[in-house]
C-alpha cells in the first residue's frame, strides 16, 4: 500500500510541475515539488529508503520532463540519503526542520544542475542565477515544504498506511 501511495504522490507532483506550474510561474520559477516530497518522505525513513525514494522519483522526473537523464536522480538520491541519515539527529516533528532542509537541499540540487549546464557549454548569467534560482527558487520551495510536510505527516500517520505487526 505504501509503494502505491508513494508512486501516486510522486507521479502527481511530476505532472503538476510539468503542466500546471509550468504555466503559472510563481516569482518567475516553478516549485520543485518532487524534491520537496523526497525530503518529506526521507524525514520518516532511514538513509537507504530515502536514497531509493529519491533515485526513483528523480529518474521518473528526468524521463518525463526530458532533462539530462540521471542528474535529478543522482541529486535526489543524495538528498534522500542525507536527509534520511540526519532524520535520527533532528527533531522531525518540528515544523522548521523541513523548511531548513528544503533550503539546503534546493541550494545543493540547483548548484549541481548549474554545474552540469556549465560543463555542457551552456552560457550562465550570474545575475539571473543568484536572483531567480538561488533566491526565488529556494524561497518558494521552502514555503511550499511546510504545508507539504504537514500533509505527508498526516497521511503517513493515518490508519491505512500504518504497518501491521
Amino acid at each position: 500500500m505504501r509503494k502505491i501511495f508513494f508512486s501516486l504522490f510522486f507521479f502527481a507532483s511530476i505532472v503538476l510541475e510539468s503542466t500546471f506550474f509550468s504555466y503559472i510561474r510563481i516569482l518567475g520559477v516553478v516549485p520543485n515539488i518532487t524534491m520537496i516530497l523526497v525530503i518529506c518522505f526521507a524525514l520518516y525513513y532511514e538513509e537507504k529508503n530515502g536514497a531509493m525514494i529519491g533515485f526513483s522519483a528523480g529518474i521518473i522526473k528526468d524521463i518525463i520532463i526530458g532533462r539530462v537523464v540521471g542528474i535529478s536522480a543522482l541529486t535526489f538520491m543524495a538528498i534522500g540519503f542525507l536527509v534520511g541519515y540526519y532524520n535520527r539527529k533532528v527533531f522531525a516533528e518540528n515544523i522548521t526542520t523541513p523548511f531548513v532542509l528544503t533550503v539546503l537541499c534546493t541550494l545543493l540540487h540547483e548548484s549541481v544542475m548549474l554545474m552540469v549546464l556549465f560543463l555542457g557549454g551552456h552560457p550562465i548569467q550570474l545575475g539571473m542565477i543568484v536572483n531567480r534560482i538561488y533566491l526565488h527558487q529556494t524561497f518558494l520551495n521552502a514555503l511550499i515544504a511546510i504545508p507539504t510536510y504537514v500533509l505527508i505527516s498526516q497521511v503517513l500517520h493515518s490508519h491505512f498506511l500504518r504497518k501491521s505487526y
